[in-house]
């Protein structure tokens, strides 16, 4: 009987050392995750502070407050590939359409980044010109 009780005790233990474990691995694993999270393109459908909780530490919105001028139809802004560093980032304005008439567009996004636990932002703006062919 003492020879049972030992097993199930040693079973018992075994079976909390690998929950707690699971645990510690699950909060580390998301803690990691939220470290990698290098940017975010945000299309103005999530808040700025959502998004900076969720670990992103680069964010693009497009700014709603700024805009004069017509923008392009069907414009795609995206992040170049390999394009980050620490000092610069390209970035790329895609047109999925062919219009033939001239459009001027004027269009800001604001750009935040983390540096040393603080954020910034900087405004970047894009001119485009289409002449008609």
């Amino acid at each position: 009987m003492i020879k049972y009780n030992k097993i199930l005790i040693i079973c018992i233990f075994v079976i909390i050392i690998l929950i707690i474990s699971g645990y510690f691995g699950y909060k580390l694993g998301t803690e990691e995750e939220k470290k990698n999270k290098e940017y975010i393109i945000n299309n103005n459908e999530k808040n700025i502070e959502e998004l900076r909780k969720e670990g992103y530490n680069l964010i693009l919105s497009q700014s709603k407050n700024i805009d004069y001028g017509l923008p392009l139809k069907d414009t795609e802004l995206k992040i170049k590939e390999n394009s980050i560093t620490k000092d610069s980032i390209i970035l790329e304005f895609l047109s999925k359409s062919r219009e033939e008439y001239i459009n001027v567009s004027t269009r800001y996004y604001i750009l935040e980044r983390e540096i040393n636990g603080k954020w910034y932002q900087i405004v970047v703006s894009n001119r485009t010109h289409r002449n008609k062919k």
